[in-house]
């Protein structure tokens, strides 16, 4: 194995509210990494070669299980549906939906002109592998017709950078093409007016952030389009939004714990955005048209009602908020995520007990019925589709040992009818596998959801070894859904578990609150409770344990790590956010400004500087005996800049004691997303589970061990 690289130290010396910082690996971040953003191939050539060097190593390291990593990918791939349509959408004359070609990384759009089930006259949209040739990176942002039906408005990123150029393609002819107008630097998101003429979009400032929506008219200069709302407040980002089939365009302005939204109707695009309720700390309100009886229900959390309630407004009040009412009052057990809006019923997406629940509702907010899933855990989501109000609702549904499912489900004769089953390939059965659910007691008393993954013919007795997962961050809830690639450790012995750490939103607005700012400290806690827990409870051993975590959840892992490394055997981080003191001090990163309400600010508060560089993995880094580290990164990442992972990784290795290897992977044409395209992720996830089996010293399971081998022994639920 090749020896591991040491980048040269170049200390640079910070001075914070009395504090002083050393950053020997400064150097790693480009100067004009917003360039780099846009285009990877300008990256410095120094660290340029310094990452090359870095991916040579772990190739090397993992150059023992190269035919197990041929292994993974190619069984992996045999469980996916090459050929593949999604469930379609109906709109008008037409059903809308994507499909996949044999060989092909990248969806294809389509549309037929009937609801008989035939495909005859299918008409292709857009050819997502065709628009990805000579690219090295390309994902396809959004694909939204128009309500005429006559053109797509289409986006594509081809840096990683999640800048996206727009383009509008007409469909009334033989041949789709595109029009002549297109729109550099969006976000990816669009919005068409009722009539189809305009086209509403949000672009990008030139620190990378989402702050101007734009109004364009089809067959006009792209440098004419009107500028109808800009984002003065740097602590907030902008989205755009459809509601009633077209009928309303909305503008939402937002930062992690408070939200303000404008309104204009889609059938006088030229209209000024209205302000429906003046942003407020701490409070945050969404809007959803309720077409069939011409009122606006708004899931919000005004007068500090913590797991949210529904407001009503008659549709011409939606911009008095005085005339806002209660509609479903606040429940402390119950938390509000979603809903839809059906002709005769309305929906809730609820979390309840770490579950997600769907209620049943009339139109005066009585629950009809709740809708039940057998499984310990699972994962839900109401899907829109392109027709308001809509008779019946589609609705997603898996969980870890049950594929995907869509269904229509009608309230008014409470059945269901499943439209897509994401059955994978090869002789599946969910029979051989077990899902469980457990609660861990954490340090302070809380009780930490944990689920479970494993094949039936695992033995629980200590010393299997276990891939544990967790995020835990923004009150984004971690959902115990299916994953194919998954399978593939599970039938190798290994259990999968997901921590359900403070931080989401699995118990609530309150577990979100408890996992933030001052509380950030407690999702670590949660995590190495987790851990020990199942040591304790003889599910693993304290040498058997693999954390993974991405992003965020690479925060999670990282602290998780310096403060208990003896807990794990491994530690997976893609794209880690770890260099999170420094991040949080440099208010011209795109995301930094809207993440001081998440992390804190450390450039105004001491204590809040204090915090943070308590926990901050980089800064956390000392002389230990860490176990085996991968971390990933992507060049044209702009939400955790790729110096972050490889300067945590340069600091593991000069700080580690215990000879295990330390490395570092990063993708030299892609950002936060890895590389683009379903085989290019199956390949890299090989890459990962790869280095997870060899570090855990793997050996194959007996002969006759598969999928419909007879149980045996105790058939845990």
């Amino acid at each position: 194995m090749t020896r591991a690289p040491k980048p040269k130290h170049a200390p640079q010396r910070f001075c914070h509210h009395g504090r002083e910082r050393t950053d020997d690996h400064g150097w790693l971040r480009d100067a004009d990494w917003q360039r780099v953003i846009e285009d990877p191939g300008r990256l410095n050539a120094g660290i340029r070669a310094h990452l090359t060097e870095e991916n040579r190593r772990a190739e090397a390291f993992l150059a023992e299980s190269e035919e197990l990593r041929q292994t993974l990918f190619a069984e992996m791939k045999a469980r996916i549906r090459e050929r593949d349509t999604s469930a379609p959408l109906p709109h008008g004359p037409w059903l809308y939906y994507s499909r996949q070609v044999k060989g092909g990384e990248h969806p294809l759009f389509c549309r037929r002109p009937s609801r008989d089930g035939t495909a005859a006259k299918a008409q292709l949209l857009l050819d997502g592998n065709r628009e990805a040739r000579g690219c090295a990176y390309f994902r396809i942002g959004c694909a939204q017709h128009s309500p005429d039906h006559r053109h797509l408005a289409w986006s594509c990123d081809v840096s990683g950078g999640e800048e996206h150029l727009l383009r509008i393609r007409a469909l009334d002819k033989k041949d789709a093409e595109d029009l002549p107008e297109q729109m550099p630097k969006t976000d990816g998101s669009c919005v068409w007016s009722k009539d189809g003429q305009y086209l509403f979009y949000v672009r990008l400032d030139a620190l990378h952030r989402p702050r101007f929506v734009h109004r364009h008219r089809l067959g006009t200069d792209v440098a004419d389009d009107d500028l109808i709302f800009e984002e003065h407040d740097p602590r907030f980002f902008v989205a755009i939004h459809g509601f009633g089939g077209g009928e309303y365009v909305g503008i939402s302005s937002f930062d992690h714990s408070s939200s303000e939204q404008y309104l204009l109707h889609a059938q006088r695009p030229g209209a000024s955005p209205q302000l429906l309720r003046q942003r407020e700390a701490n409070t945050e309100y969404d809007l959803h048209f309720d077409g069939a009886r011409q009122r606006w229900l708004i899931r919000s959390n005004i007068d500090s009602v913590q797991e949210f309630q529904i407001l009503e407004a008659a549709e011409a009040d939606i911009g008095a908020a005085e005339k806002w009412r209660v509609w479903l009052p606040h429940n402390p057990q119950r938390y509000i995520e979603d809903m839809l809006c059906l002709q005769s019923h309305i929906l809730l997406l609820c979390w309840e007990n770490a579950l997600p629940h769907i209620h049943v509702l009339d139109p005066e907010g009585r629950e009809i019925r709740r809708l039940r899933f057998t499984e310990p855990a699972y994962e839900l989501a109401l899907i829109e589709g392109h027709e308001h109000p809509p008779r019946q609702a589609r609705i997603f549904h898996s969980s870890m040992k049950s594929p995907g499912k869509w269904f229509d489900y009608d309230p008014v004769d409470d059945k269901r009818h499943v439209c897509k089953r994401a059955t994978p390939r090869g002789g599946f059965s969910a029979r051989a596998y077990r899902s469980r659910r457990l609660h861990v007691r954490a340090e302070d008393g809380a009780s930490v959801p944990v689920s479970l993954l494993y094949h039936r013919d695992t033995p629980i007795d200590g010393s299997t070894p276990l891939l544990l997962y967790g995020y835990g961050a923004y009150g984004i809830s971690t959902p115990a859904g299916f994953s194919l690639p998954r399978l593939s450790l599970a039938q190798r012995g290994f259990i999968c578990a997901i921590a359900h750490v403070r931080g989401g939103r699995e118990r609530g607005q309150g577990w979100y609150l408890d996992g933030k700012l001052e509380n950030k400290p407690h999702g670590f806690s949660d995590f190495v409770a987790v851990a020990q827990a199942l040591i304790e409870r003889g599910y693993t051993s304290a040498d058997g344990i693999h954390a993974w975590g991405g992003s965020a959840g690479g925060l999670l892992v990282g602290a998780a790590l310096n403060r208990a490394p003896h807990l794990f055997r491994s530690v997976v981080a893609e794209v880690p956010f770890v260099d999170v003191l420094a991040t949080m001090l440099d208010e011209s990163l795109p995301l930094t400004p809207v993440e001081w309400l998440e992390w804190g600010n450390p450039i105004e508060k001491r204590e809040e500087y204090d915090r943070i560089a308590a926990y901050s993995p980089v800064d956390g880094v000392r002389p230990q005996d860490y176990p085996f580290v991968l971390a990933t990164a992507g060049v044209s990442d702009p939400r955790v800049g790729y110096w972050e992972p490889a300067k945590w990784i340069a600091k593991l290795r000069e700080n580690s004691t215990s000879g295990r290897a330390v490395l570092l992977r990063t993708e030299m044409d892609a950002g936060h997303g890895g590389g683009a395209g379903r085989y290019k992720r199956l390949r890299e996830i090989a890459f990962l589970y790869a280095f997870v089996m060899q570090t855990a010293r793997w050996k194959p399971p007996p002969p006759g061990r598969g999928e419909n081998s007879p149980p045996h022994g105790n058939e845990n639920r």
